[in-house]
């Protein structure tokens, strides 16, 4: 039986994860929104990499406890259950790694191209730039002066918003059917005004008045401003528009989000071998001891006399809890640890996790 105190954690954790998914607040800058989809890129990945790790794991010990069984002489035979198990759930296993790994590949990579575009975004958006044409007193624009000036790359600061992201998205994986990202596009605005300073309209072509122009980049919608220029002083934009869209949409990611929870689900399906729990739990283990080492016959029901006697062979030869099957055949078969949470898995196989910068450069 679970300690309370353990139940209660479990229970805490469960109840914390439900919160987070219900919670989960729309990304409101492309710097947040660049962070949700690199950790949830990065929390698939690792999943992933886990459960490839776990289905190599539980292919040694199937193997191990094939072999232990096969050379097993003594009757009954304690280890032909657990191989038989190993066996059928590895297959089991294995048929939910490859089913699931497709789609959580492809989620992975629409969530790097998702967070190249809003890191695009957040390096392209820049306060607004101007410059001038300055007159000479003379009767035309042909010959105004102006300041020649170099347009720099935008160095966005540290995102605002980073700390709510990692409450969000930094610790776990949110499995939310709407991930709540915004869409997002760079937006363009050129505007004009002739003054002498701004907001104090020009009266001619004289060496007090100016043609100021403005270039702006960024991510709220620009629109283009009625005509005439007017003499107010004041910019007018001349030209507007959205100049790079979102080509992986919100809804785009909601959209698959259903398959990617179920491939989740098959993925949480593949669990260790090296636990004692996995293998009484099953029927097949059950079966063994009551037909096998108690002799009963198959549809008999077992009377509390019966129940209690098949419990005390299953404690006996395999234990109640689930360090008892490192404690019971993993040293003497020599079946590996399981790792720690806190310990790094080896990694048959690396994932290609890339930054977005790099996704970038490959595209």
């Amino acid at each position: 039986m679970q300690a309370p105190a353990a139940g209660k954690f479990l229970l805490f954790l469960a109840v914390a994860a439900v919160q987070c998914n219900a919670e989960l607040q729309e990304c409101t800058t492309a710097c947040q929104c660049e962070m949700r989809a690199t950790n949830l890129a990065s929390h698939l990945s690792e999943l992933l990499e886990t459960k490839i790790q776990r289905v190599n794991t539980n292919a040694k010990t199937t193997l191990r406890l094939l072999a232990a069984a096969a050379s097993e002489s003594a009757k009954p035979n304690y280890l032909a259950p657990l191989a038989a198990i190993a066996t059928e759930e590895l297959s089991n296993q294995a048929t939910a790694l490859a089913t699931a790994s497709p789609t959580i590949m492809a989620a992975i990579t629409r969530l790097q191209h998702l967070a190249v575009h809003y890191q695009t975004l957040n390096r392209l958006s820049i306060t607004p730039h101007e410059n001038s044409l300055i007159g000479t007193g003379e009767t035309a624009w042909e010959k105004a002066t102006f300041a020649t000036t170099t347009l720099t790359q935008h160095s966005p600061g540290a995102c605002a918003e980073q700390s709510k992201e990692m409450k969000n998205t930094g610790r776990h994986l949110a499995t939310a059917k709407d991930l709540k990202f915004k869409d997002l596009k760079l937006h363009a605005g050129l505007s004009m005004t002739c003054a002498r300073a701004l907001e104090t309209a020009c009266s001619g072509v004289s060496s007090a008045d100016k043609i100021w122009a403005q270039l702006e980049l960024g991510q709220t919608v620009l629109a283009t401003q009625a005509s005439p220029l007017g003499n107010d002083g004041n910019y007018k934009r001349i030209s507007a528009g959205a100049i790079l869209n979102q080509l992986i949409t919100p809804d785009n990611i909601n959209e698959n989000q259903t398959a990617v929870i179920a491939a989740i689900n098959k993925l949480n399906t593949i669990t260790t071998f090296e636990d004692s729990t996995f293998f009484t739990a099953k029927d097949t283990l059950t079966n063994f001891i009551k037909q096998e080492v108690l002799g009963i016959a198959t549809g008999t029901t077992l009377s509390s006399e019966q129940q209690k006697e098949q419990a005390a062979k299953i404690k006996a030869n395999y234990g109640t809890e689930p360090t008892d099957f490192q404690k019971k055949y993993g040293n003497r078969y020599n079946i590996q640890r399981p790792p720690t949470p806190a310990a790094k898995l080896e990694r048959p196989k690396k994932l290609n996790k890339l930054t977005p910068t790099q996704t970038l450069l490959q595209l």
